[in-house]
């Protein structure tokens, strides 16, 4: 194990409710960096992800055990559905092919995109495409964007298909979980960048 590289252990969960209906769960993990210590991670996840009818203790520490693994990210083409370490998320159509996409790029070894430089609304549509009728909806508007927006609108028009793709996947994770599996911003203001922030090998279509 390289000194660079942490190796985490789950050793203890705790769960506390809040009067806010929020979870939160404390693990307690050894760290082995360059020396020994402990620390102490803080989540924060929404109640109703945890508390269902009939759900025990032990299967709340399981869903949360699930996020102390490295990332899984699981496409389901037919469904519009992404699991996240086995949670499954759903979204609209627009947004699933827009996590597709961003997904795609990263199992072609693309360079984060670049809005400035990238031809990034064709490249999009052409995986929509894939998942509805060519005209009316959401398509058409995304189309027009592409045909007749600057690129001052085909920005705006990036800016919110991935905030709505992230709302869907904190919305069901709560942020601290989510985090890891949003579509991710990286460089400096008016240099920007975009990409999924979890390797290739945690992605799987099916």
């Amino acid at each position: 194990m390289s000194d660079s590289t942490p190796s985490y252990i789950p050793s203890e969960i705790h769960l506390i409710a809040s009067k806010e209906g929020v979870i939160s769960i404390k693990h307690t993990l050894l760290g082995v960096t360059k020396r020994d210590g402990w620390f102490d991670l803080f989540y924060m996840v929404p109640e109703r992800v945890l508390v269902k009818k009939n759900t025990d203790y032990q299967e709340t520490i399981e869903f949360i055990r699930r996020f102390t693994e490295p990332e899984t990210v699981e496409l389901d083409q037919k469904n519009h559905e992404i699991y996240c370490n086995g949670v499954v998320v759903g979204m609209g159509v627009a947004e699933f092919a827009f996590y597709m996409w961003m997904c795609q790029r990263k199992l072609a070894g693309e360079l984060p995109l670049n809005l400035d430089e990238d031809e990034f609304m064709c490249e999009y549509l052409e995986v929509y495409s894939k998942f509805t009728h060519r005209e009316g909806g959401m398509f058409d508007r995304a189309e027009a964007v592409a045909k007749e927006g600057d690129i001052v609108a085909q920005k705006k028009w990036f800016s919110q298909r991935k905030s709505k793709v992230n709302g869907c996947i904190g919305s069901v994770l709560g942020k601290r979980l989510a985090a890891p599996f949003f579509v991710q911003s990286a460089g400096k203001r008016g240099r920007l960048s975009y990409e999924v922030g979890f390797a290739q090998e945690a992605i799987r279509l099916r």
